[in-house]
C-alpha cells in the first residue's frame, strides 16, 4: 500500500466514524432528521476528494455501524434509506451533466421512492396501524410528501451551496492535512 493510499483509507475512516458519531447523538428526541441529513453530508469531502466508490464504501461501512451501535430507529433509517447515499448520487447525477428536467427527475424519484418504501416497512415490517398516520381524518403521508418533496428541494440547492463553499475554502486545507 502507498503512502496516498493509506492517505485516502484514513480520511475514509475519519469520515466514516464521525458520521456514526453524529448519528448516537439522534438519541436526543427531535434531532433524527437534522442529524441523519448531517452524517450524510459528511459523505460530500469523500467524494470529492477520493471519488464515488469510496463514498459508497464510507456509506456501508457507517449503514452498518448504523445498525450495530445507533439507538433510534429514525436516525439510522433515514441515513440508511437516503441521506447516507444522496451525496454520491447526487454527485453521479450532476457529473454526467444530463438535461435539468431529467436529473431532477431522477432525484426526485429517488427522494419518494425512498420515502414511499420508508411508509411501507413502518407499515408492513413493524406492523404501525393506518390509523397511526391519520390525525382528524387527514392522511398525514398525503401532507408530508409534497411538503417533503419542497424540503428536499431545498436541501438539495443547500448542498450545492456547502459543496461550492467545501471547494473554495476547506479542500485546500483537508488536501494539505490529509495529504490526498
Amino acid at each position: 500500500m502507498n503512502a496516498r493510499s493509506g492517505s485516502r483509507i484514513a480520511f475514509c475512516g475519519v469520515a466514516a466514524a464521525l458520521s456514526t458519531v453524529i448519528l448516537l447523538m439522534t438519541a436526543v428526541p427531535i434531532t433524527e432528521i437534522s442529524l441523519a441529513a448531517l452524517a450524510g453530508i459528511v459523505g460530500i469531502p469523500v467524494v470529492i476528494e477520493v471519488g464515488k466508490k469510496y463514498g459508497v464504501l464510507v456509506y456501508a461501512a457507517v449503514s452498518v455501524l448504523a445498525l450495530l451501535l445507533v439507538p433510534t430507529l429514525e436516525g439510522k433509517g433515514l441515513y440508511i434509506a437516503f441521506f447516507g447515499y444522496y451525496p454520491v448520487l447526487k454527485a453521479a447525477l450532476e457529473g454526467r451533466r444530463l438535461h435539468r428536467a431529467l436529473e431532477w427527475g431522477i432525484k426526485f424519484a429517488v427522494f419518494n421512492a425512498a420515502v414511499i418504501a420508508a411508509y411501507w416497512l413502518m407499515l408492513a415490517v413493524f406492523r404501525l396501524e393506518k390509523d397511526t398516520f391519520v390525525i382528524g381524518g387527514v392522511s398525514l403521508p398525503w401532507v408530508f410528501l409534497p411538503l417533503g418533496n419542497g424540503v428536499f428541494w431545498l436541501y438539495d440547492r443547500c448542498l450545492s451551496g456547502l459543496i461550492g463553499k467545501y471547494l473554495a475554502l476547506w479542500q485546500p486545507r483537508v488536501q494539505r492535512l490529509f495529504k490526498l
